[in-house]
């Protein structure tokens, strides 16, 4: 899915949220690939649009509207994928994030870049070091001391012992 793919569902998937009539805006984070899309647009397209809970009422609604919406567009019911929610929330979530996208029963939000850059970091992933470059590059960070340091400011280093991110460190910024 692009951009417009995602933009397009976002506004779908709040439509079929409000005809459940919630009492209150779910709000939403999103992560991984489909930020990378839309606020760093470093890529055409992702499979999915990862996103963390910040407020939700009813988890059950919320599911079975995303899985009307994935029969009515004939995609997997994982095109919207909140598998990453609890690892997050326990990781440790951004203290502050940014509106990206305010509909009627839904709200969009985006963390600071720094934030996915040090996700992007721990988890270390051979697919993440385009994204780890791009997010770099936008933040000026290019020493390992520097990366460091932001790593620091989201995680604990028991954490990063635990993905070792040190490694990913040496390999990204090598000096």
């Amino acid at each position: 899915m692009n951009r417009k793919d995602i933009e397009k569902l976002l506004k779908e998937l709040d439509k079929e949220l409000c005809k459940q009539q919630l009492t209150s805006r779910v709000q939403i984070m999103i992560v991984g690939g489909a930020y990378m899309l839309t606020q760093i647009r470093n890529r055409e397209a992702t499979n999915d649009v990862d996103v963390v809970f910040l407020h939700i009422e009813d988890r059950q609604i919320f599911k079975q509207s995303v899985v009307s919406i994935a029969r009515k567009q004939q995609l997997p019911v994982t095109w919207l994928n909140d598998l990453v929610d609890d690892f997050l929330t326990e990781l440790g979530l951004p203290g502050k994030y940014v509106p990206w996208k305010r509909f009627k029963c839904l709200e969009v939000y985006v963390p600071p870049k720094e934030y996915i850059l040090a996700l992007k970091l721990l988890a270390g992933r051979q697919k993440d070091l385009p994204d780890i470059d791009a997010l770099a590059k936008q933040l000026k960070i290019r020493t390992r001391k520097q990366a460091q340091q932001l790593l620091d400011r989201h995680f604990s280093r028991r954490v990063q012992q635990i993905y070792e991110v040190r490694n990913t460190l040496e390999f990204c910024f090598p000096q």
